[in-house]
């Protein structure tokens, strides 16, 4: 049986933006969480001209995974749509910083370019182009039905293909491909050779079995899609005795990494075990609730006080530093959930901060 956001996103596909919304109206309680269900609905609006209900759902899900690139184009194609253009800048530009070559983000500033004055802008957004700078809506899931007849089909050529083969050679099966940068980050005969350095001061001292065992670990983790776990690993690496050469491949490694959104973190760390040992976790992604206090806001940024495990005002776990590179609206009443990426203090090793890149306040 398909699901509510599911059956929502197949109506939308079909233009049916109205249906939709009353479809997906109905569930904000069951999918207050869920970055899919807010960003359907904000992109329903937007096609469908209700611009303010777009913008409050839009927004709602960039707080959920504020590093995606389809809300941010959604919101900046909003923004175009209200000519106001420094507004849907800073959105394209956003989206141009994870995603450099976005075709759909340069077009748009293209056309803020050419169209600077707000009545001529005005002029062509009336004119429907610019739903061609509108995000794709999410995929949908193959129906069950689709599925059970293509696989009896491709079976059914499998099973004749093979008894084609068989009688001439012998079948090899490939093993699946390794996730792109895993080969340019894998270690030479060399590198396995000579894996450790002598002297020098470390938080960490490997042996070389304990070296080469670690870097393993990581790009095992790597294929997996924990790339999370991987930085822990790769942590380990560079604050070890380990040679300069792994150093770099273990640099090349954290190269191809993903930053992490509300909903695909895989490995989570909290508090505790982070203030313990902040330089294993720099860089990692953490998910974290409690209070904001001390809130500072800027045009383009805001920061806080976050007062760790406070949601409930019973027990105050820590308090870190939290930095968003975006203005923010904060109820300090609400208690928080932060996306954030742990920064270390480059003095003190023991001291550390968070860098957000998705917030939503917990009703």
């Amino acid at each position: 049986m398909e699901s509510v956001l599911t059956k929502a996103v197949r109506l939308a596909r079909k233009k049916k933006f109205i249906d939709a919304e009353q479809l997906l109206n109905g569930e904000v309680v069951r999918y207050r969480e869920s970055y899919n269900f807010y960003y359907t609905l904000g992109l329903c609006y937007l096609k469908s001209g209700n611009l303010g209900a777009a913008h409050d759902h839009l927004l709602r899900a960039r707080e959920i995974q504020g590093l995606n690139p389809n809300v941010l184009l959604a919101l900046g194609a909003l923004y175009l749509k209200r000519a106001d253009t420094r507004s849907a800048i800073r959105y394209y530009l956003e989206v141009q910083e994870v995603e450099p070559k976005n075709r759909i983000a340069a077009k748009a500033l293209a056309v803020i370019k050419k169209y600077g004055a707000s009545d001529d802008l005005i002029a062509w957004t009336e004119t429907g182009k610019v739903n061609f700078l509108h995000p794709k809506f999410i995929p949908v899931p193959i129906r069950v039905t689709s599925v059970i007849i293509s696989t009896f089909v491709i079976i059914a050529v499998i099973i004749f293909t093979t008894g084609l083969l068989v009688t001439q050679k012998k079948i090899t099966f490939k093993t699946p491909p390794l996730r792109s940068g895993a080969v340019e980050a894998s270690l030479n005969a060399d590198e396995k050779n000579n894996p450790t350095e002598l002297g020098g001061v470390y938080n960490y001292i490997l042996t070389e079995k304990q070296v080469l065992q670690t870097y393993k670990n990581a790009l095992s983790l790597f294929n997996a899609g924990r790339d999370n776990a991987v930085r822990v690993e790769l942590n380990k690496i560079y604050n070890s005795n380990a040679n300069k050469t792994i150093k770099i491949k273990a640099g090349i490694l954290a190269s191809y990494l993903n930053d992490a959104a509300f909903d695909n973190l895989k490995d989570n760390y909290d508090y505790t075990t982070v203030a313990k040992e902040p330089v294993l976790y720099k860089d990692c992604f953490v998910i974290w609730r409690g209070m904001a206090t001390n809130v500072q806001q800027e045009q383009n940024s805001t920061s806080f006080d976050f007062l760790i495990g406070y949601e409930t005002r019973k027990n105050l776990i820590g308090t870190v530093k939290v930095f968003l590179p975006y203005a923010a609206s904060i109820n300090v009443e609400q208690a928080l959930e932060v996306l954030a990426k742990i920064v270390k203090d480059s003095e003190n090793t023991a001291v550390f901060s968070l860098e957000g890149s998705g917030i939503h306040q917990l009703r």
